[in-house]
């Protein structure tokens, strides 16, 4: 099966070989791996069997797409746009005192956004889905009122969410770092499928979201990145139990709940891995 075929079933509630795979490394990560010993010419997607190979809108293409991954298109929604403009402490002063020309800011990026989205898939492109990334929220919750977030930002969502679609593009993962389980319903709504990293530290529980939520909505992280800087019995027994759960109906992904960190030594990530591929399988109880 390859990591394409592995991932639309995730994303449908249907059982694959094995539940699908992919993390965050950070530059300095990488950089630390290959003095002990990651090959550096192979893509990282390759060296440890992730499932996605990620383009962003504004970034530059990769020298080669690999059609039997899972190929999403990579864009910031206006929240995150203007945070990173202006920061994320005068966006949301914004917010609360200037709100006419925040929405007049969310709208442009809204149509600048379609706009590059149409001309980059006018060039032949081959995607498969849609990685939306928001960060609405922080370890304690959303950053702002759910009564705002329906105001201010879901229409536009909701207008980029429509233009994917009509673009044949129907898989769309939303990330958001923190706690946005409030959140969670209205992006549904959306006809988002899948929500990560769905952090651990910002009271998020996966068994939860799944109780809740069931088939309504493809869980895509939870596994605590803490549990393997502590040992690795404790991470052995935080994907056991997770995973074993979480696979039964389909619609789980796995990645840390968190970017990984140059602290971590390769072969101890090498073991991670290993790990969720032998408890990811359907074979595997």
């Amino acid at each position: 099966m390859t990591s394409k075929e592995r991932i639309k079933k995730c994303l449908r509630f249907k059982r694959p070989d094995r539940i699908g795979i992919y993390d965050v490394l950070s530059k300095t990560t990488l950089e630390e791996w290959k003095k002990q010993g990651l090959a550096g010419n192979l893509a990282i997607e390759e060296y440890f069997g992730y499932d996605f190979q990620n383009i962003s809108l504004n970034g530059p293409l990769p020298q080669k797409l690999d059609e039997s991954k899972f190929i999403s298109l990579s864009i910031d929604e206006p929240f995150c746009q203007v945070s990173k403009e202006l920061g994320l402490e005068e966006t949301l002063k914004k917010f609360a005192c200037e709100q006419k020309v925040l929405v007049k800011l969310f709208n442009k990026i809204t149509d600048d956004t379609i706009k590059k989205t149409s001309v980059f898939l006018s060039g032949g492109f081959k995607i498969d889905g849609i990685w939306l990334y928001g960060d609405l929220a922080y370890q304690k919750g959303q950053f702002f009122s759910l009564d705002s977030y329906k105001k201010l930002l879901m229409p536009l969502h909701k207008e980029l969410c429509n233009f994917f679609r009509s673009q044949g593009l129907s898989d769309i993962i939303f990330h958001s770092d923190g706690d946005i389980r409030v959140l969670i319903p209205s992006l549904i709504d959306l006809g988002i499928k899948a929500i990560e990293p769905l952090e651990s530290d910002s009271g998020i529980d996966a068994f939860e979201l799944r109780k809740e939520y069931k088939k309504n909505l493809v869980l895509f992280g939870n596994i605590e990145f803490d549990k393997l800087r502590s040992s690795k019995d404790a991470f052995r027994s935080e994907v056991k139990e997770k995973i074993r759960f979480l696979k039964e109906d389909g619609g789980y992904i796995y990645r840390m709940d968190k970017e990984i960190t140059p602290d971590i030594k390769l072969a101890d990530y090498k073991f991670a891995i290993e790990l969720i591929k032998q408890y990811g399988e359907y074979g595997c109880l």
